[in-house]
C-alpha cells in the first residue's frame, strides 16, 4: 500500500491538492492484479494548515518581540513560556 500527494489544475484552471491512496489486491488468477484506489481532495486541509502556520508565526512574533510582558500558563497554573518583556518586568529569567 502506498499514498502519494500531488497538485493538479482542472479544466477550469483551478488547482487542487489530492492524496492518491493505492492498495494492491490479489487477483483471481496468479497473473491478474487488482488495485483499490481512493483519490481524496485535500485542498481545504492544505489551505487550513497554511492559515494555521501564518497565525502561529504572527503570534510568535508578537509574543517574542512585544513590549508587553506576556506568559503562557498551563492548566496547572505553571508558566509554560514567558517573553523577554515579562522577564524584564519581574526580574526573573526565562528558566
Amino acid at each position: 500500500a502506498f499514498s502519494v500527494e500531488y497538485r493538479f489544475r482542472d479544466a477550469s484552471g483551478k488547482y487542487h491538492n489530492v492524496r492518491n491512496s493505492i492498495q494492491p489486491k490479489k487477483g483471481f488468477t496468479q497473473n491478474a492484479v487488482l488495485v483499490d484506489g481512493v483519490i481524496t481532495d485535500i485542498t481545504a486541509v492544505i489551505e487550513a494548515e497554511e492559515v494555521l502556520r501564518e497565525s502561529e508565526e504572527r503570534f510568535r512574533k508578537i509574543f517574542e518581540g512585544g513590549p508587553l510582558g506576556m506568559a503562557v500558563v498551563g492548566l496547572d497554573y505553571r508558566f509554560q513560556r514567558v517573553n523577554a518583556a515579562f522577564c524584564e518586568m519581574t526580574g526573573y529569567s526565562e528558566g
